[in-house]
């Protein structure tokens, strides 16, 4: 139906991004424990932070937890764990790659609701995924695998690549994202001295920079373009608790699927624009 190219977007991967950081952190004096979750935060004066080897307190805290939230009462009301999944395809032979088109290695996605992303690796699979965002009873998360999303994802790669039917897919994951009742972020704190980013909807890569920038700024208590951005110490509209939140989210993403069935089924009825068709 068409499409848009924008020279200013890249592909990056997250994890190579999160061990660079760790680098620079690290070389800047920054102690990191991996591995030492917080059991229980103690709001006050001064935040008490409770893990399993001891206790630790400080003037301010960041919870930069995105989907995780729904572990903190006063944040699980305002945000949804949702998940989303991926497949991978094989190594694809220089016939396959020249049948798909695939020159400039661009990374797609496209403009449904719960829309389809997918891109090039290195060694030329495609990683292909979304379709749906699974909501799990009692805000569950960690549900890194999904069969039927799996199908769904395998018969949409074929569909939007009619020449790689057949091809072997070797990998499926998937995790959960942070999803807010009207779909936008949120930037806020809790009292004088609890500060948090959830809300990112898919999108966390970029936003972890622009979000921890903003948290920065929030933290050092420097007035900025970023701290006076609207969505930061925004009201959020509030979810209701369990057993009302599962039907009502279910309810959305039935809503939100319906049209994207309604979208798909008029573009197969729309004609082909006129003109040659674009690459990849």
């Amino acid at each position: 139906m068409g499409g848009r190219y924008d020279p200013l977007c890249g592909l990056l991967h997250p994890a190579k991004l999160v061990r660079g950081l760790a680098r620079v952190a690290l070389a800047a004096g920054v102690e990191l424990y991996e591995g030492t979750p917080v059991t229980a935060i103690h709001p006050g004066r001064r935040v008490r932070l409770d893990t399993p080897g001891g206790r630790v307190t400080a003037e301010k805290v960041v919870l930069a937890t995105n989907a995780y939230s729904c572990a903190f009462p006063a944040l699980r009301r305002i945000q949804v764990p949702m998940h989303t999944y991926v497949v991978l395809t094989e190594p694809l032979s220089p016939e396959q790659l020249a049948a798909v088109g695939w020159r400039l290695r661009v990374g797609v996605e496209d403009g449904r609701n719960f829309l389809h992303y997918y891109r090039l690796t290195p060694d030329n699979r495609i990683l292909f995924g979304g379709r749906d965002a699974p909501y799990y009873y009692g805000n569950r998360t960690g549900v890194d695998r999904h069969p039927g999303l799996q199908a769904a994802l395998a018969a949409e790669l074929v569909r939007t690549f009619p020449a790689l039917r057949g091809v072997r897919l070797t990998h499926h994951w998937g995790g959960p994202i942070s999803a807010t009742l009207d779909m936008v972020p949120i930037i806020g704190r809790i009292g004088p001295n609890l500060y948090y980013s959830l809300g990112c909807i898919g999108h966390g890569v970029a936003l972890t920079q622009l979000n921890g920038r903003t948290l920065s700024d929030l933290v050092l208590e420097t007035p900025s373009e970023l701290t006076a951005a609207w969505f930061v110490g925004r009201r959020a509209l509030p979810l209701p608790p369990e057993p009302i939140r599962y039907p009502l989210v279910q309810s959305i993403r039935g809503s939100l699927r319906l049209l994207d069935a309604w979208d798909d089924w008029r573009s197969r009825r729309r004609p082909a624009p006129a003109g040659t068709p674009g690459t990849l």
